[in-house]
């Protein structure tokens, strides 16, 4: 990846990241609120040659260069909130207090997991220990779930008794009918999925391309 002081599209620094997404902050001018597409990286080279972890932000993905960047280190630390009805997380960085809202609940807690993990562990730790995290030199494309049509989730899992209930979904235990694997169902009306497509939408690309080892991975998506 470029140096910290370069600036790279959208389109080269999506590719391998550890989390992407839209998320709301404070705006520059007037004090407003505004969404971005945040990018966060764990393998950028600082002026010192050394691996760093930089959020990048963008105004839109077709954007060549950044709006603003992030650096993540020591120094850094990640506080969980909810500020009325609406999900978000405070980074605080020894320049700024950076305020981030996110979709759910969900989302936010994926980007406090990271974060931790990268303010705890410097990149060539976390690298050189094998951990899951994505790495640039893997696909230069974003993984997609791999997606399935049935009339019935049961087509292709046994369903058991409920883990869960969130805000517009239900989480069972289930069982792979072709292999025996046990996993999490999240299972989402298709009248609430109608509603909230844009939001749930949002949501499995950045649980695709997730790949770490304190985030529940996502293993498909059936529609029914």
């Amino acid at each position: 990846m470029s140096k910290t002081g370069n600036s790279p599209p959208y389109s080269e620094a999506v590719k391998g990241c550890l989390i992407f997404g839209k998320l709301e902050k404070r705006g520059r001018m007037m004090g407003g609120w505004v969404v971005r597409e945040f990018i966060m990286r764990d393998d950028v080279v600082d002026e010192e040659g050394k691996l760093s972890c930089v959020i990048f932000y963008y105004k839109t993905r077709e954007d060549i260069e950044p709006h603003g960047k992030i650096i993540i280190n020591e120094q850094c630390s990640v506080i969980p909130k909810q500020i009325g009805d609406r999900d978000c997380f405070i980074l605080l960085t020894p320049e700024k207090e950076h305020v981030l809202f996110t979709p759910n609940k969900k989302i936010s807690s994926q980007w406090v997991i990271l974060l931790e993990d990268a303010i705890q562990t410097p990149p060539e730790q976390r690298r050189s220990a094998h951990s899951n995290s994505l790495s640039l030199s893997s696909s230069p494309t974003i993984k997609e779930p791999i997606t399935r049509q049935a009339r019935d989730i049961e087509k292709f899992y046994d369903v058991f008794e409920q883990l869960g209930e969130g805000g517009f979904a239900v989480v069972k235990r289930g069982i792979e009918k072709d292999k025996g694997t046990e996993v999490a169902l999240k299972m989402i009306p298709r009248s609430t999925y109608k509603k909230s497509k844009l939001r749930t939408d949002e949501e499995i690309m950045v649980l695709a391309a997730c790949d770490h080892r304190n985030v529940m991975k996502l293993y498909e998506v059936v529609h029914t």
